[in-house]
């Protein structure tokens, strides 16, 4: 019993790492604790009744997911992580290459500020090669989640309750 109560508070004190990988080319994989997942064979449910949402079912969704998104953001325990972003890509046109390299950086900050409000964001790097003489698109994402059981249990509490930014059930 004293070892199973020993284990416990080591658990919730000690973090432990989360391998999340993610890399594009011709397929989707995923790749979690090095258990590799083909997510291109994998076919989603759709469902038809979306298709006949109301505005006021979106409004009230968009004001949840913004509430969250407040009450993350406020959030004294995140958990770190460490991004490793890269992506190789080509056209045949030289221009569009140019535009679009632009706005990939351009996204660069608008996606550390996300990953920011959620996570304590210890390293974040983003790398974009642009080729313009093939026709090429590979994508790699790569990240390291440090979390340990309070963390998790406070992400829950966080995500599940009811908040205090005027979100009415």
């Amino acid at each position: 019993m004293f070892w199973f109560i020993l284990i416990f508070f080591i658990l919730i004190i000690i973090p432990f790492p989360i391998f999340i990988s993610c890399e594009y080319s011709n397929k989707l994989y995923l790749y979690i604790f090095f258990i590799k997942i083909n997510i291109s064979k994998l076919k989603l449910l759709q469902n038809k009744n979306k298709q006949n949402e109301k505005t006021s079912d979106k409004n009230k969704s968009i004001k949840k997911l913004y509430n969250l998104f407040i009450r993350l953001k406020k959030n004294k325990l995140k958990s770190k992580i460490i991004i490793n972003f890269e992506m190789n890509y080509g056209f045949d046109d030289a221009a569009k290459v140019a535009l679009l390299y632009g706005f990939f950086y351009s996204i660069s900050p608008l996606l550390y500020g996300l990953f920011n409000t959620t996570f304590d964001v210890k390293k974040y790097n983003y790398n974009i090669l642009a080729y313009t003489n093939k026709k090429i698109l590979n994508i790699k994402f790569k990240s390291i989640i440090i979390i340990n059981l309070v963390k998790i249990i406070n992400m829950l509490i966080i995500i599940f309750s009811k908040s205090n930014y005027n979100e009415k059930s």
